[in-house]
């Protein structure tokens, strides 16, 4: 659930597990003078949710993803996701040789790489 306020019963939603984004909590109820609207565009912390909209949330905050934008940040997050495990593969190669005092593997990602070699080239070029 995702309030642009504040809610209450924090202890309560944390020990059913029920993910609560809020600008904080109080004590008392809200005030209920509308019923509200489903379906309908709205405004949460200062940003456009439309219906179809993909709403994520974890430690870090909320992100609202466009219904049209959805298929492509999925599938540049699966991308993302390859990259990271295969980083996390290289770093505990890295690990493992340096324990058993073998020759190091590369650590630097390869765009890195390319940037610190630009820049050299950029350098020599003074």
């Amino acid at each position: 659930m995702v309030i642009d306020g504040c809610t209450r019963d924090r202890d309560g939603n944390i020990e059913l597990g029920f993910p609560v984004y809020s600008k904080g909590f109080m004590p008392r109820g809200p005030i209920k003078k509308n019923e509200g609207n489903i379906n309908t565009p709205i405004l949460c912390g200062g940003v456009r949710v439309n219906p179809g909209d993909l709403v994520v949330g974890d430690s870090d905050g909320v992100c609202v993803i466009p219904v049209e934008y959805i298929e492509t940040v999925l599938a540049e997050a699966e991308k993302k996701k390859v990259y990271e495990d295969k980083r996390e593969e290289t770093i505990a190669a890295y690990r493992k040789a340096r324990a058993e005092g073998g020759e190091l593997p590369q650590l630097a990602p390869q765009w890195v790489l390319d940037m610190i070699l630009k820049s050299s080239e950029d350098f020599d070029m003074m």
